[in-house]
């Protein structure tokens, strides 16, 4: 991912970071039962600490970057440096006051070393990257019967968009179905030979407002993670792709993206 995050930086369109968050402290209170703090001490800079009563930490600091999505809502995202090969992607719904974690992990070299054969006839997911998604409230108890959520949507399906991240870097997505989309490199660094690389991987899309979703996906060949906040109005994403850095799974690469988006079809359903 080392060359691939060289490649999309390069006159990206990714925004500056907002700076709105800087001076908050917010408590997500997650239906899992944790209980997480967070402050954001600068643009850059937040301390989190996990506040449950059976999970008493000390506040730990690591750098963020924080896109403003809409207004009132940010996405948010950071590696967890005390946790192996751990991101922590976070929708901030600040208006309704509920959340959206996303917590990545990468597979370590064995799992990705087991056979995708070997994986369908374990029924086994053919990824071995991780993703688990957490809904909670912001500031106030979780109460599953009473706080909303975001919803799990397939809304996207039967679209075929064109995602332009910069003038080199630009790719479309197929939504398949709810758990399935194919990515296709039109042109930058994985259009090997004239023949841009492509695939069908798992993903998972919640709907954040109106024509506004948060998309993640999970690659099987190479272990990447994908959280991007899809916005059909302005016709723009932001997120961010995470994995390794190198072949040698000692470095990590979890960088932000950008894209401005082109519809290309939008096939129409039966029933």
């Amino acid at each position: 991912m080392g060359e691939l995050a060289e490649a999309f930086e390069k006159n990206s369109n990714v925004p500056p970071p907002s700076r709105d968050l800087q001076g908050m402290n917010l408590r997500l209170y997650l239906e899992n039962g944790w209980i997480i703090d967070h402050r954001f001490t600068t643009p850059s800079s937040l301390s989190w600490r996990n506040a449950s009563r059976t999970i008493q930490q000390h506040w730990i600091e690591e750098k963020y970057f924080a896109f403003r999505v809409r207004r009132g809502i940010y996405l948010v995202d950071f590696i967890r440096h005390l946790e192996r090969a751990t991101t922590f992607s976070v929708v901030l719904d600040l208006e309704r006051e509920i959340s959206t974690v996303v917590i990545g992990q990468l597979p370590i070299r064995r799992a990705t070393q087991e056979g995708l054969l070997d994986r369908a006839i374990n029924g086994s997911e053919l990824t071995s990257v991780k993703a688990t998604f957490l809904s909670g409230s912001i500031n106030r108890p979780f109460d599953k019967k009473r706080i909303p959520r975001h919803q799990t949507t397939d809304e996207l399906v039967d679209r075929r968009i064109e995602l332009n991240y910069s003038p080199t870097e630009s790719y479309e997505h197929i939504y398949l179905n709810k758990g399935f989309f194919t990515w296709h490199c039109l042109a930058g660094a994985e259009k090997n030979e004239g023949l841009g690389l492509a695939d069908t991987d798992v993903c998972r899309c919640l709907k954040l407002d109106g024509n506004l979703y948060l998309f993640v996906w999970r690659e099987k060949i190479i272990p990447t993670l994908g959280v991007e906040a899809e916005d059909f109005d302005t016709m723009s994403t932001c997120g961010k792709i995470f994995g390794y850095k190198g072949h040698d799974f000692a470095k990590l690469s979890n960088f932000p993206i950008a894209a401005k988006m082109r519809m290309l079809a939008q096939l129409r359903r039966e029933g």
